[in-house]
This record gives C-alpha cells, sequence and structure tokens, in this order.
C-alpha cells in the first residue's frame, strides 16, 4: 500500500546524541508532514546520526521535541536505517515521520535526487519515491484480525463494547492498533475520548467511518494513542491505510475507476 504528500522542512536544531559525559551534536529538522506551508499538516522531528545511540537516549530526544514521532535516521550499506520513538516509547511503523526523513534525506541529507531511498526498519524495508507531485512511501499491507473492544477500552471512548479489528505486533515490540468502525462521520468527528482512562489501553485506537460526502473522500479517520504519549495525532497515512484496508473493499466496485491513493484529512 502506498501514501504520499507533500513535507515542509520548516526549522532545524541540533540534538544531543552521545552519553551525557560526552554529548555529541547531530542535525535534527522539524518537518511538516502533508503540509506544503509551515505549521501544517503533521510535524514529526527527524535527527540525522552517523552512529547508534543507546535507546534511553533517543527516547530523551523525543521527549524533548514532544512531537508525535521522532525519526533517528542512519546511513548504513547504501541504504537507511529509521527508527521512530513517540515521547514515551519505539514504535514499530510511522507514515508520516518516514515521509518527514525522505523529505530531510533529499533536502539537506546527500540523497541522490531522482533515486528510491529504501529504509530498513522494525517494519521490513520501507522505500520512498520522489516526483513532482510529492514523495511516495510503500508500507506493509495492513493484517486485521477480529475481534472484540476491550469493556475499559470502549467505556474510555464513550462507545459499547463493539466488534472491531486489531493489527498484530510488528518488529518485536507491542506496537499494535485496534481499528473500530463506527456508524457515521458524524460519530467520528464528535467522539470525546476520556485520555486518562484510554492511556490505560497499551495501544493505539483508530475510529473510522465512511465519510458523507463520498465525491471528496472515502472514510474518515482519528487516531488516539495516549499510552504512547499521543492524545490525538492529527495527520496519519498509518491510520488512513489501516482504515481502507477495512472500509475500502466494500466501496472498491463503486468507486474503482476514481479511487487511486489514500488522502487524509483531520477531524479535530
Amino acid at each position: 500500500m502506498q501514501t504520499s504528500g507533500a513535507s515542509f522542512v520548516r526549522d532545524s536544531r541540533a540534538s544531543r546524541g552521545g552519553s551525557t559525559q560526552t554529548p555529541t551534536v547531530a542535525p535534527a529538522f522539524i518537518v511538516d508532514a502533508f503540509s506544503e506551508v509551515p505549521f501544517g499538516g503533521n510535524p514529526a522531528a527527524v535527527c540525522l546520526i552517523d552512529t547508534d545511540l543507546p535507546v534511553a537516549r533517543m527516547l530523551a530526544i523525543a521527549r524533548e521535541f514532544a512531537f508525535s514521532e521522532t525519526a533517528f535516521v542512519r546511513k548504513c550499506d547504501g541504504n537507511y536505517q529509521l527508527r521512530w520513538f513517540t515521547p514515551t516509547a519505539e514504535v514499530a511503523l510511522c507514515g508520516h515521520a518516514t515521509l518527514a526523513a525522505a523529505a530531510v534525506l533529499w533536502v539537506h541529507g546527500g540523497a541522490i535526487p531522482g533515486k528510491a531511498i529504501h529504509f530498513d526498519t522494525l517494519s521490513g524495508t520501507l522505500t520512498a519515491r520522489r516526483s513532482a507531485d510529492g514523495i511516495t512511501i510503500e508500507l506493509p499491507r495492513m493484517e486485521l484480525i477480529a475481534t472484540t473492544l476491550p469493556t475499559d477500552t470502549a467505556d474510555a471512548l464513550g462507545i459499547d463494547a463493539v466488534a472491531c479489528f486489531q493489527t498484530p505486533m510488528r518488529g518485536g515490540i507491542e506496537d499494535w492498533d485496534y481499528l473500530i468502525p463506527l456508524s457515521s462521520e458524524t460519530a467520528v468527528r464528535q467522539l470525546v475520548p476520556d485520555d486518562r482512562a484510554l492511556a490505560r489501553t497499551r495501544a493505539g485506537v483508530i475510529v473510522t467511518a465512511p465519510a458523507d460526502d463520498t465525491r471528496r473522500f472515502d472514510f474518515v479517520s482519528r487516531y488516539f494513542a495516549p499510552f504512547w504519549g499521543i492524545l490525538e495525532d492529527s495527520v496519519t497515512g498509518k491510520c488512513a491505510l489501516r482504515a481502507r484496508a477495512l472500509l475500502g473493499p466494500a466501496s472498491q466496485a463503486a468507486r474503482a475507476a476514481r479511487v487511486s491513493s489514500v488522502e487524509t484529512r483531520r477531524c479535530n
């Protein structure tokens, strides 16, 4: 599956790597993914490092940036190693921070224009390509497992304990999501979770429904992950791809001629 978008690199600073006794300086950038203007889309920090950093150090840097995701990129054997951290933990996949990392490498990191970038990640090899329309990344196909939403999670969302789906853990770390189909776009927009109660759910939570105006959009989605330090992510390619994996087949026949890519927008 693919997601694409423009990325605006709006700021740069030095991140502090190495040990506390002998800190090193690595270039870092703030990138607004899914946006062509500053302070739009979904911001991510991107740190270009030339050596592995301890996990504790990367977490400390991610907490200092305080974005939903901070990407750490290291060149390795002609490709790039890519890791993503929220303010509280490492995760196995992030779409918008991958777009951000690719944008930084092409603009500031010496990547060859016109040549694809291959990222080695916990979710396998991800490939980014750049064209006049923006940056496109290939993400792994989403597997959905039918399950029932735990009562505590449903109560935190203010909904009934409905049938839903979950994704398997990837990369050997506890990073997975619930995908919950709701009845309407209005139900998605009006959802007001209890963030403190939802933080007890050790997973991300995606709520989604078919869009009211299907001439413009196929579906709307929101993504909550307070356990990972993310109350709500503003725009997320991973969320859109998972919702499409659920809702896409049902609408494919009706809109096959029109649907060619995933488009994301804020619902909050």
